[in-house]
């Protein structure tokens, strides 16, 4: 294994990913992608005219990969580990590229931010699991409480 993909929404749940990618990554001298996707089609009305303006969007990227180079910078010392940041629809953009990359393993959380876009969107974890046709970990967050939507 060469290449290992752990996604993130700057979550608690998220970094907790993180730590199951570095144990396999040590184990199989792996590197590490650390993998964002923005989905500048999803905002809240509220925003619409904000990041119809390509200033806003501009911003948003360079936001986000500073954000990325943090989570590597603190999270990430011990590991072979790059960010990316893509954008699309998170699932379509993760199977994608691990596509793209010959990734072998996607490590993801099984709770993001928020249980509201769960029952909106659908959860990108299990879309990821049924889809991909590279294997998923998914790394449920052992301090939350289970809740039925």
């Amino acid at each position: 294994m060469t290449r290992i993909i752990v996604t993130t929404d700057f979550s608690d749940s998220a970094r907790k990913a993180y730590t199951k990618a570095i144990q396999l990554a040590s184990g199989f001298d792996s590197t590490v992608d650390l993998v964002h996707v923005l989905n500048p089609n999803i905002v809240p009305p509220v925003y619409y005219e904000q990041l119809a303006m390509p200033t806003e969007l501009v911003k948003a990227r360079k936001d986000l990969k500073k954000q990325l180079s943090n989570e590597i910078d603190t999270y990430f010392k011990n590991a072979v580990a790059e960010f990316h940041l893509l954008e699309g629809i998170p699932f379509k953009e993760i199977i994608q590229y691990a596509r793209d990359t010959s990734a072998e393993m996607i490590v993801m959380s099984s709770h993001g931010h928020s249980a509201v876009n769960q029952l909106l969107f659908g959860s990108t974890v299990d879309k990821v699991v049924r889809k991909s046709t590279v294997p998923v970990l998914s790394v449920r967050d052992t301090g939350r409480k289970f809740e039925l939507p």
